[in-house]
């Protein structure tokens, strides 16, 4: 499953940690700087299917934004 692979490889060594946050810092440590890029490329690009260039965009480089 993508989402398990994409999860182990995201939490790592520090999934202990992560899974210790309250929940907005949990949010801005791995979800909304990859979020906030996305949402920046969207704006720029203006597909007609938003929702379906966020998702693609998520997954190729969920990996790639820094935290």
């Amino acid at each position: 499953d993508i989402i398990n692979e994409e999860r182990d490889l995201v939490m790592g060594s520090n999934r202990a940690h992560v899974q210790g946050l309250p929940m907005r810092a949990y949010l801005d440590q791995t979800v909304v700087p990859v979020l906030v890029e996305g949402l920046k490329a969207l704006v720029k690009e203006r597909p007609p299917n938003p929702c379906e260039y966020l998702a693609i965009f998520l997954l190729r480089n969920g990996q790639k934004i820094s935290r």
